[in-house]
């Protein structure tokens, strides 16, 4: 049987394999317990996230982390 929802917890409690799509694409097929531990992309990261994940991206480098801002114009 195949079910389809948007609510990704209750997903994870009624599934034994857990597909996550994207743009009509699958990014990663697992069960739920494989999906939490190992996740393929950033997309399915924030997707599987609770609460919803933000990612800053950002360099590392000897005299510490900086995170780049994007102004919104």
């Amino acid at each position: 049987m195949i079910c389809v929802t948007h609510d990704h917890v209750e997903a994870m409690t009624m599934a034994d394999k857990f597909a996550v799509l994207w743009a009509g694409k699958v990014e990663q097929f697992e069960t739920p317990l494989d999906l939490l531990n190992h996740r393929n992309n950033l997309f399915v990261e924030g997707f599987i996230g609770s609460p919803a994940m933000n990612f800053l991206q950002g360099k590392v480098s000897p005299q510490g982390f900086f995170w780049m801002m994007k102004r919104w114009s």
